[in-house]
């Protein structure tokens, strides 16, 4: 016992050694202020990945689920909580652009009659809410997790039939 009580002790002493031979730790001159938030994406997906679903009533019922979910006045929120912390960097997840167009149906199914139009872009709110409060952001990077605009999903709305188009991304603004 006292053989292994040496060996650690010797090797104690060999690593403070080492330690002590690389210099003096000091701490970064750069201090980033970091901030994260979920803006969420506006609606719940899960019921279009149900082998049972209606798929026209599915995408109808996600549709009025994100224009329920106020994404202004949420983007409007989490604008106001970043101006007032003023971070250098800020990490958004489930940053969402929403667009549709009137659709119809025809012999080839339902189809647009005019082109996607933006319903909701946070991403755009976002950076336009914090430029009026005086703290602007840019975005560092994008990364676009998953969307649906090469083959928007038909939705049935109070203003009639319609197509959606749907895309969520994660974003790092860096602030001007």
């Amino acid at each position: 016992m006292v053989g292994v009580v040496a060996l650690l002790l010797a090797f104690s002493g060999v690593t403070a050694t080492a330690a002590s031979a690389k210099g003096p730790q000091t701490p970064s001159s750069v201090v980033l202020e970091v901030q994260t938030y979920n803006l969420y994406f506006g609606a719940d997906l899960n019921p279009l990945f149900d082998p049972e679903a209606d798929i026209i009533a599915a995408a109808s019922a996600i549709y009025a689920e994100m224009q329920a979910s106020r994404i202004p006045d949420r983007v409007r929120a989490a604008a106001d909580l970043i101006a007032a912390d003023r971070a250098d960097l800020v990490g958004l997840q489930e940053v969402s652009l929403w667009r549709s167009a009137p659709a119809a149906l025809g012999a080839g199914g339902i189809a647009p009659t005019a082109p996607l139009e933006t319903d909701y872009d946070a991403l755009a709110l976002l950076l336009e809410d914090l430029e009026e409060l005086g703290t602007p952001y840019q975005v560092a990077v994008a990364n676009t997790n998953f969307s649906n605009e090469t083959f928007p999903l038909p939705v049935v709305t109070p203003e009639g039939l319609r197509v959606a188009a749907f895309t969520d991304s994660d974003v790092i603004l860096v602030r001007s």
